[in-house]
């Protein structure tokens, strides 16, 4: 017996704007087959009504897998036979039937002022009508004997094995442009579709939008938690409050995006795997406790790497003031000695030569001893008359 769940709870970031939700979930089970499918509508201005193209692409993508497996044995063998060729008339059910739907509900639906209060009439008139709709899709499907999957745009699908572990098929984006969200609403949608499948049968497919996806640091902690859920699919009405709650919490305290997630499983298969799944969470635990140790121990190698940079800085700096400050004492006795060179010696004291030169040379005669002389002259002169 197959069994299924989903949850959708409002990003936190559309309950402060007043908003609405733009994801949508869905699930239905069959005898023989089960389906699981999940939407996020885009949020840009111009995809004002995500939310309706995102509801849209869940219940047809259901649809769709519906009446491929009414006829479920035939189905199965022409999957094994080309699941390249039916995989792909699935997905181009999926986009004909989705352009279809929203045509209808924009020819039916006249645009409302408050929908494209952000839009000029001008802005508008260019915008696509399937643009108004915008979303991504992701589907997962379980028969009786085998599993396969499709995804266009971001958003996970998570694969829980038999023995308890976990995988993503599908990584997302792989065939997208760069610079370019994989969209419903693109004019090469098919060409943007990722699939899988496979004949081992699984414990579960689990479904989700990406704002689960990013509320966790690492892809590890992401399908951990896919298998943590899964393990406690024996209690799946606590388990949906379980959900409702935690994803509360993470769009509140991490993505703040619209959070949903849809799930399938057989009964029997968990009934026969669960303690396997169980076990799987126990070694989730330890290789969750190493990644830890591993992490704080490469902060404190981090941290003393710092410290040991600061440090060196430190005495960088240090080597640098010490030698700036040589410098200026050395300028400064430069500075001093020069100004010493250059200052005039004080006027010398005469010695006794100078002084007796001076007596000899420039003191005149007495004047009593030059009347002498000069009667002596005169003397002189008059006898040699």
């Amino acid at each position: 017996m197959f069994i299924g769940l989903n949850e959708t709870v409002r990003g936190a970031s559309h309950v402060d704007n007043d908003t609405v939700c733009q994801d949508y979930s869905s699930y239905k089970v069959h005898d023989h087959f089960a389906v699981a499918a999940v939407a996020d509508g885009h949020g840009s201005k111009k995809h004002f009504r995500s939310d309706v193209g995102a509801k849209a692409a869940v219940e047809i993508s259901i649809k769709a897998v519906e009446e491929f497996c009414a006829q479920i044995d035939e189905f199965e063998e022409k999957l094994r036979e080309d699941p390249g060729h039916i995989l792909t008339k699935i997905q181009k059910y999926i986009i004909t039937h989705w352009y279809d739907a929203v045509n209808k509900h924009y020819n039916e639906h006249e645009v409302r002022q408050e929908e494209r209060t952000q839009l000029t009439d001008e802005e508008l008139e260019a915008i696509k009508t399937e643009s108004i709709y915008g979303t991504t899709i992701i589907v997962g499907v379980i028969t009786d004997n085998m599993c396969f999957g499709l995804q266009l745009g971001d958003g996970s699908l998570v694969v829980i094995k038999q023995c308890g572990e976990s995988y993503m098929p599908i990584m997302e984006d792989e065939s997208c442009p760069a610079n370019l969200t994989a969209s419903l609403c693109n004019s090469n949608a098919i060409r943007m579709f990722n699939y899988f499948y496979d004949y081992d049968l699984p414990l579960s497919i689990l479904v989700s939008t990406d704002g689960l996806f990013t509320s966790f640091s690492s892809k590890d902690e992401f399908e951990e938690y896919n298998c943590l859920v899964t393990s406690q699919l024996d209690e799946i009405d606590v388990l949906k409050d379980r959900i409702n709650k935690n994803f509360l919490r993470r769009t509140n305290s991490g993505s703040r995006d619209d959070i949903s997630i849809a799930i399938i499983f057989e009964k029997d298969m968990f009934d026969e795997n669960n303690r396997n799944v169980k076990m799987q969470v126990d070694i989730n635990k330890n290789k969750a406790a190493i990644r830890d140790a591993e992490q704080k121990a490469k902060m404190l190698k981090r941290r003393a790497k710092m410290e040991q940079i600061r440090r060196e800085n430190e005495l960088i700096k240090k080597k640098e003031a010490e030698e700036k400050e040589a410098e200026l004492r050395r300028m400064q006795m430069e500075s001093l000695e020069s100004a010493e060179e250059d200052q005039p010696d004080d006027e010398p004291t005469p010695d006794d030569s100078v002084i007796n030169d001076i007596n000899d040379n420039d003191v005149q005669d007495d004047p009593v001893d030059a009347e002498n002389d000069a009667a002596k002259d005169e003397e002189d002169t008059a006898d040699e008359s």
